[in-house]
């Protein structure tokens, strides 16, 4: 069994796990624990056997949820469990499920509860940094380059075929939000490099969450008639998808752009994960933590300088200093010339 229970960025960024552990282990069956928001990314995914659901914030939240975890977890007979999740909760879990061996990393919150741990926090991206949870086997696979794997199955793929019927096949997918706000680039902004490529004749199809419409909003009411923009062939250039998508219709959409812009944010790793282009804004957060694209061409665009970056580990919901100079200093020019060198 696999373990990830962080945001849906996090199960993206443990894909390689699964396929490192298959080589590993043919003759398994992987079972992935993971939220009920991250399974839709986890869905036919040829190397699992089974995904498990941890409802932690609804259904199986507190301790009566954990224990009922533990023992579900305790009847299926698993012989190893890989934590890539360190908080204190799912270590306390995996200890009560009393399955044989547990490996989980010596950062982990009650790491003594482990059989096996591994070191992670030397390592540069999160994609090596979760497959160093193979170093307390001394199977050195952090080393390997392995890609993010969403899979869109063939079910799948013919539910959704009309998905894009009537937009334009040229055209760049954004995604504005981000669970963070110091995270987010300004509406303006993203507002600006809409207006910029349907002025131009190239589509936009614009992404989020139900709980992201507002922020779409906001971009929308500043485009004026080119909502109604089409091109040659008579297609729609502009699609508002926010909170209208699964997260695999969003990721089988961003997976026909050109482009992905975003900040630095789930939909980033889903763009690694179906090999499109990326353009992500690192405004409170920096590259150096370990969250990049992955195996696919991007360019980063952050303004430089700020010794009060990165303000935290996810950045955060208001700016320390109050100026948000990390977002109002990145200008709509910077933001172009990144999208432009990836669709030259």
């Amino acid at each position: 069994m696999i373990i990830q229970t962080g945001f849906l960025g996090d199960v993206v960024l443990s894909t390689p796990v699964i396929a490192a552990m298959k080589e590993l282990y043919p003759s398994s069956k992987i079972t992935f624990l993971t939220t009920p928001q991250a399974k839709d990314l986890l869905l036919d995914n040829p190397d699992l056997h089974e995904v498990l659901v941890y409802d932690k914030r609804g259904a199986d939240a507190g301790i009566t949820g954990l224990f009922r975890l533990a023992k579900l977890l305790k009847s299926k007979g698993f012989t190893k469990a890989f934590s890539l999740h360190k908080s204190y909760r799912t270590s306390l879990m995996l200890f009560l499920s009393r399955i044989p061996e547990r490996i989980g990393f010596f950062e982990s919150n009650l790491n003594f509860l482990y059989t096996k741990k591994s070191k992670r926090s030397d390592l540069k991206h999160e994609v090596l940094r979760n497959l160093a949870i193979f170093r307390s086997l001394n199977i050195p696979v952090e080393d390997k380059k392995i890609p993010l794997k969403i899979c869109l199955g063939s079910e799948f793929l013919e539910a959704n075929k009309n998905l894009l019927a009537e937009f334009t096949e040229n055209f760049i997918a954004v995604s504005p939000s981000s669970v963070w706000a110091t995270k987010e680039w300004t509406a303006v902004g993203f507002s600006s490099v809409v207006k910029y490529y349907l002025s131009n004749g190239i589509g936009v199809a614009l992404l989020g969450s139900p709980t992201e419409v507002e922020k779409s909003k906001k971009i929308t009411l500043e485009l004026g008639d080119l909502l109604l923009a089409k091109d040659p062939s008579g297609s729609k250039l502009f699609q508002d998808f926010t909170g209208k998508l699964s997260l695999r219709q969003s990721a089988f959409v961003i997976s026909k752009a050109k482009v992905l812009l975003c900040n630095d944010s789930s939909p980033l790793h889903i763009a690694s994960a179906m090999g499109t282009p990326v353009v992500s804004i690192f405004c409170a957060t920096v590259p150096e933590q370990g969250f990049t694209p992955w195996m696919v061409k991007h360019e980063i665009v952050e303004l430089k300088g700020l010794e009060c970056r990165p303000c935290g580990r996810h950045g955060g919901q208001t700016c320390p200093l109050g100026t948000n100079a990390c977002q109002l200093g990145i200008s709509q020019s910077m933001v172009i010339s990144a999208i432009k060198k990836l669709l030259d």
